[in-house]
């Protein structure tokens, strides 16, 4: 009986080391080629907006350039539609170009808000509009490219 168990025992731990063996071997494959993290880009930042019966107003109104997240608030008496677009591109030969830029909300509600999300480009003027010529629209102007959020905590 003895020699039984034994036999049993040498041919299942035949594969188990042949499993073992390869997973060593599979693990010392590798790439000698470093990797190279990409920088994160630049945490978003919030710009609010409202629209009155006048005018719409927006703050912060210069920024640099990245991620965004802009909230507009409808405060005036009927559903507005806000609209972003690029107004003025700064020429460079370097530069990403922007132009025909549109973004826009659907209708707001009277007393509701809205977000947009757009990476704003350097160099840049944006203008947020309504679909009424009696709001006067606002601008954002965009300078240079904020630093990385890299090394920044709390990130996704």
């Amino acid at each position: 009986m003895e020699r039984n168990l034994s036999r049993v025992r040498g041919r299942l731990a035949t594969p188990f080391m042949l499993v073992g063996a390869s997973a060593c071997a599979l693990a010392a494959c590798g790439s000698d080629s470093s990797y190279h993290n990409k920088l994160r880009p630049p945490a978003p930042i919030n710009v609010s907006a409202a629209i009155n019966q006048q005018q719409i107003s927006i703050a912060p109104t210069r920024l640099g350039a990245g991620p965004i997240v802009l909230t507009v608030v409808n405060q005036s008496g009927v559903s507005q539609v806000a609209t972003l677009e690029v107004n003025d591109i700064a020429s460079s030969p370097a530069r990403v170009k922007t132009a025909g830029l549109r973004q826009s909300t659907g209708p707001i509600n009277p007393m509701d808000a809205a977000q947009l999300r757009v990476v704003v480009q350097p160099d840049t003027t944006y203008t947020l509009k309504t679909d009424s010529d009696k709001i006067d629209p606002a601008q954002i102007t965009v300078g240079t490219q904020r630093a990385s959020a890299q090394n920044s905590i709390s990130q996704p």
